[in-house]
């Protein structure tokens, strides 16, 4: 069920959410990588979080 949650996110939220929770990069890291602002990838994380939160309600 998670998988299909994940699998489930825009794909810009899919792609910093598994670098930061499965492959483990910082957010600076991953701010880094997509040039990024730090605060953009704290934003993306914080939808994705809400996303799955949400879904797992549902």
């Amino acid at each position: 069920m998670l998988k299909e949650i994940v699998l489930s996110l825009p794909p810009h939220l899919r792609d910093t959410f598994l670098l930061s929770r499965v492959a483990g990069l910082t957010y600076e890291q991953i701010a880094e990588r997509h040039g990024l602002a730090v605060k953009t990838i704290e934003e993306r994380i914080t939808k994705a979080l809400a996303h799955c939160a949400a879904k797992l309600r549902d």
